[in-house]
């Protein structure tokens, strides 16, 4: 057996939460970093968390004695991870209220599993898959196939797991319209669980100008997985309009992904387009920092979030077409923060970087009033408060 273990919960006055997630890390995915904090937040409320999750030293840094964990070796294949898992709650499940899976890693419980389970999904694979079929690009070509027919496979997963969990955590109203839609979920299963954000955090941009020879240049900043549904061609379009007309605009591509060498090839002679990589620990909020204008060329998610923890104006491009937004998109475009362009041409996300860019008063504006948005609305100690609430339904 692997990695730090009780055999028995030690049960204090809280609800026992079984947590069970491929990773959970801060410094890596979204769906990781997102169910780390909301797992900081509700021992801070005083629910005991036992995490069920891979053997990988990506898990192990955020694991030490005061934490209850169970690793799987992440050599066996991933099915038999999630047997072996699932397997292990079960032994102990009367140590635990609640199994609370992040997407769809935890689903084999569902067989024979007598606790209440809550499906923690952040998209429908169903419309991923779709997404990725629609949308052609210069990047993807036959990876795009190998890539959709995985998320169709995961749909057939999902459907089961929607179909016979207690509940679903859906991280926008907009992702549990998808999850109605595409499983015929009754509505009254699921709850809106946004993904939050740290806040305050704070950066030293400076060193990622000097890093990088950006001094006295203007740096845009996209933040994210550089996979087959973040639109991060219609960025690279726009950079290549915008290298015509001005020198002085550099953009910053973080994050890793399937494309990200496909990417790094592409823009190698583009002096404007710096492709960063995946970027760990608290430097990512040095990148944040150093940016004038966040920008993002699809559905929002966490990343956006954290741009606006950082204080940073952000210009967002996507269709209707795209992914699902992983945070409450209507709320922030009611605050009207940021500038949000949805269905239009490529020529108007082009257009506003270059009216917004120069704009000092805008950006600073914008930039405030989304640092005190996330501060009051996404903090995780609030988001936690509500996932409490949605445990004590089921008990």
């Amino acid at each position: 057996m692997n990695g730090i273990w009780a055999d028995k919960c030690e049960r204090k006055n809280g609800i026992s939460i079984a947590i069970v997630s491929d990773y959970v890390n801060p410094y890596i995915g979204g769906h990781s970093r997102n169910i780390y904090y909301l797992a900081k937040a509700l021992e801070k409320m005083g629910c005991n968390i036992t995490f069920f999750c891979l053997d990988d030293p990506l898990n192990r840094i955020c694991f030490d004695k005061s934490k209850k964990a169970y690793l799987v070796q992440r050599k066996v294949p991933t099915i038999s991870s999630q047997l072996e898992i699932a397997a292990k709650i079960k032994q102990l499940d009367r140590d635990y209220d609640i199994v609370h899976s992040n997407s769809l890693f935890g689903f084999p419980y569902l067989f024979g599993g007598r606790k209440p389970f809550i499906a923690h999904l952040r998209a429908s694979q169903l419309r991923l898959a779709r997404v990725i079929i629609a949308e052609k690009s210069r990047f993807t070509g036959c990876a795009s196939l190998i890539a959709s027919s995985k998320f169709l496979l995961a749909s057939l997963v999902e459907k089961f797991v929607v179909d016979n969990c207690d509940m679903v955590f859906s991280n926008s109203k907009e992702t549990a319209i998808a999850l109605i839609q595409d499983y015929k979920i009754h509505p009254n299963k699921i709850r809106i669980v946004p993904n939050g954000v740290e806040v305050p955090r704070e950066g030293n941009g400076e060193r990622i100008r000097k890093r990088y020879g950006l001094e006295g240049k203007k740096i845009m900043l996209f933040v994210g997985h550089l996979g087959f549904t973040k639109g991060v061609h219609r960025l690279i379009e726009v950079m290549e309009k915008i290298n015509e007309k001005r020198s002085d605009i550099v953009l910053l591509l973080v994050g890793g992904g399937q494309l990200e060498n496909i990417i790094r090839n592409y823009v190698s002679k583009m002096k404007n387009i710096i492709v960063v990589g995946h970027v760990f620990g608290d430097e990512l909020w040095q990148f944040y920092a150093s940016a004038d204008l966040f920008v993002y060329p699809a559905a929002p998610g966490t990343t956006l979030l954290e741009a606006m923890a950082s204080a940073k104006p952000f210009i967002l491009y996507y269709t209707s077409k795209d992914n699902t937004p992983g945070i409450p998109l209507d709320d922030i475009k009611r605050e009207r923060i940021g500038e949000v362009l949805i269905d239009s041409n490529l020529s108007e996300f082009y257009e506003s970087i270059l009216h917004r860019i120069d704009d000092h008063g805008w950006l600073l504006e914008q930039g405030q009033r989304a640092f005190k948005f996330v501060k009051e609305h996404f903090s995780w100690d609030i988001i936690a408060k509500r996932v409490m609430q949605y445990y004590k339904e089921l008990m």
